[in-house]
């Protein structure tokens, strides 16, 4: 348990912006919708579809991330909390502000997940991207408050 406490500290400072889902039309005002893109992206994340999320992500992951540097933190990060064994969504909130992104319009969906090896909060930010499409931006992990 102090591994994967130590493992999910470790993990608070890393920001992984990820993955395209696009949402439609109903986007901008729909928490269910976003929380709905959101799981839709974490079951790419569930079955291990690292390189698939970094070659679905926003524009800003992709420049600021390789893929190989992404599948190597998702190694390192995520594979060791085993299956998610069930997710709660918490909360899925639009806001001007998300965790390390500049000021902008943005969907903030957050699940308490139970894995196989841990209990966990999974924080998911949408962002819309240039072509008008809400996509997911951000992915952190962090130990339940």
């Amino acid at each position: 348990m102090k591994t994967i406490r130590r493992w999910l500290f470790a993990s608070l400072g890393l920001l992984f912006a990820v993955h395209g889902f696009a949402l439609g039309e109903k986007s901008a005002g729909s928490p269910e919708f976003a929380a709905e893109a959101a799981l839709s992206w974490l079951k790419l994340v569930d079955n291990y579809e690292y390189g698939r999320s970094w070659e679905e992500a926003g524009k800003s992951f992709r420049e600021s991330a390789t893929q190989e540097r992404w599948i190597n933190a998702m190694n390192r990060a995520r594979k060791p909390l085993g299956r998610a064994a069930s997710r709660n969504l918490l909360d899925s909130k639009f806001s001007t502000e998300a965790p390390r992104a500049p000021r902008g319009e943005y969907w903030i969906v957050r699940f308490e997940t139970m894995f196989e090896g841990a209990k966990a909060h999974e924080i998911i930010s949408l962002a819309q991207d240039a072509d008008g499409a809400w996509r997911v931006r951000g992915f952190f992990i962090r130990p339940p408050s």
